[in-house]
């Protein structure tokens, strides 16, 4: 069985949070719990990193079938992608946002 969100959020702190909530929430409705820690982390930092570096409204699109979650994130910035940072220096609390869906 499928399921589908789709939500636009604000470009605010508190629109992670909102995130964190749908994809617990997708998790839990599919019996897919067992990769909660791991979407969570990854759609905090997709969330977070629009809101910061695009400001804009964030699209948050959420699939689960057949024992699968797809999760995508996209700002409306219309500035070109941004480079991943390969190796983020341990020390630095930022720059891992995207990083971590790549790795």
């Amino acid at each position: 069985m499928s399921e589908h969100t789709t939500r636009t959020l604000p470009p605010d702190g508190r629109s992670a949070a909102y995130a964190r909530r749908m994809i617990e929430g997708a998790l839990d409705e599919a019996g897919l719990v067992e990769f909660v820690d791991e979407a969570l982390l990854l759609v905090t930092e997709l969330v977070t990193n629009a809101v910061v570096h695009a400001g804009t409204d964030v699209d948050v699109d959420i699939e689960t079938a057949n024992g699968r979650l797809r999760v995508e994130v996209s700002d409306q910035s219309p500035g070109a992608l941004p480079a991943v940072n390969r190796s983020p220096v341990e020390t630095r609390e930022g720059g891992r946002g995207l990083f971590l869906p790549e790795a």
